[in-house]
């Protein structure tokens, strides 16, 4: 970086603050860079600059824009490719672009230029940082965790419409009540910077005056000058001498105070100012009103008269930018709206006390008002910050020595407790403390009563953790109180959190499996019975684990049943299934495969057309080879939308078998609306039917339903000869299971198909068929 870069970047006009973070490290951190654009175009305000630089600024912006644009759209491509918001979001970026060069060919020297520019950044962070970026980032990083995309974008709307109003208040707010006043304080400092120069030129003349002996000369050039000058005998330290300047701000007259030590003019916890290595401090002065005044002390410039050696002091009131400081870090840790600590606070608070005092507990509650936006619809949004504002006042009632409060933003608060002795006490604790807050509250002429819904988390030597995971657990625990519904609260379970944050683990590991191809497909001989013919194949997915071997699909797939990666996982089996059949053509050798449909791709509206393209891709595969697998549990929970999938299915010439039949409900009402071909009859019914009348009895009225409703019915898990036999008897020829053979990899499905032969007891002709 340039030194005039590094001199401008040095403005902070508008500070990076934590609530700008999308939670997206590399998207934050070029957001970040964004915000640095901002105080150097702040500094141009204040020192101007050549057109060079400023080029160089503008040509930075829309670089930033051309780098950052393409990384966020890379992200946001791969997992909202076909959403309009996606397609808004880009056309958005391309506005972005257009406006900056719009900015950058007008005349900067114009009125309103530079400043225009300035208020469309502002905004841009506030609007579109803050709301469609953290949107979308949460609803990524919900995704991340294998929540479906409805369910991902809900919880992320929920997050981000939770705080979005504060948060874009607080950011313009801030825009609006400091950024001028930043640039005047911005425009003084640089003035006073100019000024300093000058004094020492000044002071270097100040010398060559007086030896130049000309007394009044010097008198009437040390009086003159605008700034505070005290000269201080660098062996007593007392003050010989002040012009008017230093009179007005100290309000004490030359004569009331030469000879007193320079010293006492100052707070008696300030540095020693003539015994420091600084040339320049930052203390309070003494004035006669007996107040102190905020000033900044510059030392070093000294000379000698007669045989005795000076020093001159200069001292300025920046009384205004250190309540300008004062007020931005106000702005940093409390919260626009109630004037509670805010969560940078809370950190804060948390980082001291842990490393202060770890041995000591904590409790930290995290409170949610229940339904809040509901007061936001029936009386308006600035009464329901008014009632925000009440609540805060009342929770400040409720803190003592031992609590604390804080108001996160939305309708967030945090309590912190430390006096108490076990759960039981903190539990007793947190009850009254929701005695009171629903006492009833007042907004004009309306009585409003309130509940809340909060989550514990204590720090202690059971759960040593830092700041945001302790704030984390609270929040995680409010939410499972707010599922037992209103005016509840939930303690932190450490080791529930040790087996969620395994399951998503898991989850994680399963998905990058899916990434790193360590899935295969084993294929499992189906045969018709009385006829020795081998009829297809079911194709059974397994995990070749680089470290544990291969793991069945019951270790794995009831873990992402109820996520999106369980679709993309299943249409990952059938693309590898009609893939293989594929290449099986290839080789001469024509066979039926069947793939297990998950329930969430059956309740998947775009299914069909997915479907459709993989069976056009693979197009020398017949539709009507492959056969789609249906757990009747699956079918039954949206039972219009899995009839619908299942018709589209048939229309494309794919065949749907019921698998696990007699597992659920078994109801002729519903059988007869499905539009199956096959019933796969449990494998739990096939293999006590040599010595359980009641399977056979099952057995024999699931046979008779087949035929009555014309579908093809076929036994799982066959394992013995003799259970063959009877099954051919009872009328059920077609059969899957050990007995025949084990699932197998696709490279020896050829051979063994050349090589298997049906048990002679199996090959008869005089069976009913069913």
């Amino acid at each position: 970086m340039s030194q005039r870069m590094e001199q401008l970047s040095r403005f902070e006009i508008f500070p990076w603050n934590d609530h700008f973070c999308t939670g997206i490290d590399l998207i934050d951190a070029q957001h970040q860079r964004l915000v640095d654009y901002l105080n150097q175009l702040a500094a141009y305000f204040v020192e101007g600059g050549d057109a060079e630089g400023l080029d160089g600024l503008f040509q930075g912006l829309v670089n930033y824009a051309d780098y950052h644009f393409d990384t966020e759209e890379t992200i946001w491509e791969e997992h909202f490719k076909e959403d309009p918001a996606y397609q808004n979001h880009c056309s958005i970026h391309q506005q972005f672009r257009e406006k900056v060069l719009q900015y950058a060919q007008q005349n900067p020297e114009e009125s309103g230029v530079l400043e225009g520019l300035f208020g469309y950044l502002v905004h841009w962070l506030a609007f579109h940082i803050l709301d469609s970026d953290r949107r979308m980032a949460i609803t990524v990083q919900n995704l991340k965790q294998g929540m479906r995309i409805d369910k991902a974008k809900r919880l992320a709307d929920d997050e981000v419409n939770r705080s979005l109003d504060t948060l874009i208040n607080a950011v313009l707010g801030m825009y609006r009540k400091l950024s001028e006043r930043t640039v005047d304080l911005m425009r003084e400092k640089h003035a006073r910077e100019k000024a300093e120069q000058q004094l020492k030129n000044v002071s270097e003349a100040l010398i060559e005056e007086r030896l130049r002996n000309s007394e009044d000369r010097f008198k009437a050039l040390f009086a003159s000058i605008p700034e505070a000058v005290f000269v201080v005998d660098k062996v007593n330290e007392s003050l010989t001498d002040m012009n008017r300047a230093a009179e007005t701000l100290c309000g004490f007259p030359v004569d009331k105070v030469l000879g007193k030590p320079f010293e006492e003019f100052f707070h008696p916890e300030s540095p020693r100012l003539l015994h420091t290595s600084n040339d320049k401090i930052e203390s309070t002065i003494l004035t006669a009103k007996n107040e102190y005044l905020d000033v900044e002390v510059t030392l070093g410039f000294s000379f000698e008269e007669k045989g005795r050696h000076y020093m001159i002091a200069v001292v300025r009131d920046i009384s205004e930018r250190v309540k300008h400081k004062k007020a931005l870090e106000h702005l940093a840790y409390h919260d626009a709206t109630t004037g509670l600590p805010n969560k940078a606070s809370l950190i804060s608070y948390l980082t001291d006390r842990i490393q202060n005092t770890p041995d000591q507990a904590i409790a930290l509650i995290y409170l949610d008002i229940d339904n809040f936006n509901l007061v936001n619809d029936l009386y308006g949004v600035s009464q329901g910050d008014q009632l925000l504002k009440k609540v805060a006042r009342r929770f400040l009632r409720l803190t003592q020595i031992d609590r604390h409060a804080y108001h996160l933003g939305g309708d967030e608060f945090v309590l912190i407790l430390q006096d108490f002795s076990n759960d039981y006490d903190l539990e007793k604790q947190i009850s009254s403390l929701f005695t009171e807050i629903s006492a009833p509250f007042h907004l004009d002429k309306h009585e409003i009563n309130i509940q809340v819904s909060a989550g514990v988390s204590s720090y202690s030597n059971d759960n040593l953790c830092d700041p945001n995971t302790l704030i984390r657990q609270a929040s995680q625990s409010m939410y499972q109180a707010k599922l037992k519904g209103n005016q509840r609260f939930h303690l932190f379970d450490n080791n529930q959190e040790q087996s969620t944050r395994s399951y998503y683990q898991t989850l994680e590991r399963i998905h990058q499996a899916l990434i790193r191809d360590e899935f295969v497909l084993y294929y499992q001989p189906k045969v018709n019975l009385t006829q020795g013919q081998v009829i297809g194949f079911e194709a059974l997915i397994r995990w070749e684990h680089p470290d544990k071997g291969l793991i069945s699909p019951g270790e794995f797939l009831p873990v992402i049943e109820t996520y999106p990666l369980s679709i993309e996982i299943g249409y990952w089996v059938i693309e590898t299934a009609l893939r293989q059949m594929q290449r099986w053509l290839h080789q001469g050798f024509k066979t039926h495969v069947s793939v297990n449909l998950g329930g969430m791709q059956l309740q998947d509206s775009q299914f069909a057309v997915r479907l459709k393209e993989l069976l056009e891709k693979y197009s020398d595969v017949p539709a009507s080879s492959l056969e789609l697998e249906v757990l009747e549990s699956s079918a039954l929970e949206d039972m219009p939308a899995a009839i619908r999938t299942m018709k589209a299915c048939n229309d494309l010439k794919v065949s749907i078998a019921l698998d696990d039949f007699g597992t659920g409900y078994s109801s002729l009402a519903y059988l007869k609306q499905l539009p199956i071909q096959v019933l796969k009859i449990d494998q739990s019914f096939i293999k006590d039917i040599l010595t359980s009348q009641h399977d056979l009895s099952i057995l024999e009225s699931i046979i008779g339903l087949g035929k009555a409703f014309h579908i093809e019915v076929m036994a799982e898990g066959l394992e013995s000869i003799e259970a063959g036999c009877l099954l051919i008897d009872v009328g059920c020829q077609a059969a899957q299971g050990y007995v025949i053979a084990r699932p197998m990899p696709a490279e020896k499905v050829i051979l063994w198909h050349k090589t298997w032969n049906a048990p002679t007891e199996w090959l008869k002709t005089d069976t009913v068929l069913c």
